[in-house]
């Protein structure tokens, strides 16, 4: 049992760390032409940026 949440524990961790490692790099990095656009405040429902999703 221990072993498990320590598991579980383990693959949260490392898929935050891999989330915030893609934003910093990713998407602010070469597809920032994609991203920018949720950092601004426009008209209109879609985003370049939900390509990511």
């Amino acid at each position: 049992m221990i072993q498990n949440i320590l598991i579980v524990l383990a693959t949260f961790i490392i898929m935050e760390l891999v989330a915030w490692l893609a934003h910093k790099f990713v998407m602010h990095g070469f597809l920032w032409y994609l991203h920018k656009d949720h950092h601004q405040k426009e008209p209109g429902f879609f985003e370049k940026n939900d390509a990511f999703f």
